[in-house]
C-alpha cells in the first residue's frame, strides 16, 4: 500500500470538505485511492470521504479502464421433448402475469394491465406491513 504524498494528503483534506468535485478532483481522487491499493470504502473512511460519492465517479470515468473483458460464449442445442418429459408443462397463458412482491403478497394483473397503476399499486401494497 502506498503512502500519500503531502499533496494527496491536501487534496483528500480539501475534497472531504467540498460538496462538488470537478472532474478534474473526481479523476484526482481516483488516482489516490487507486495508487493506495486500499478498498474504496477503507480509503474513502481514511480520507473523510463519502464512500458513494467515489464510487460515483468511478462508475463516470470508468469506461476509460478500456474496452469491456469478453467471455467465451458456449452455444448448445435446445433438448430435445424427451429430456424435458419430466417437467410440468406450462399452463396455457392467458396473457396474465403474477407479481411477487418482496413482503410476500402476490399481486395477478390481466394481459392488458395498465403500467401506471400497478406501479402506484405495487408501491401501496409495498408500504403495508406484511399480513
Amino acid at each position: 500500500m502506498a503512502t500519500p504524498t503531502r499533496t494527496d494528503a491536501a487534496l483528500m483534506t480539501r475534497l472531504a470538505s467540498n460538496r462538488y468535485w470537478s472532474e478534474r478532483e473526481g479523476r484526482a481522487a481516483l488516482a489516490a485511492w487507486r495508487a493506495s491499493g486500499s478498498s474504496m470504502a477503507a480509503f474513502a473512511r481514511a480520507h473523510g470521504l463519502e464512500p458513494r460519492r467515489l464510487g460515483w465517479w468511478n462508475r463516470q470515468l470508468g469506461a476509460e479502464r478500456g474496452p469491456a473483458r469478453l467471455l467465451p460464449v458456449k452455444l448448445v442445442e435446445r433438448a430435445a421433448p424427451a429430456q424435458l418429459s419430466n417437467l410440468t408443462p406450462p399452463a396455457r397463458s392467458s396473457g396474465a402475469m403474477e407479481v411477487a412482491l418482496a413482503n410476500g403478497r402476490r399481486v395477478r394483473v390481466d394481459a392488458r394491465f395498465d403500467e401506471a397503476a400497478l406501479l402506484r399499486l405495487v408501491r401501496a401494497l409495498e408500504e403495508l406491513p406484511p399480513c
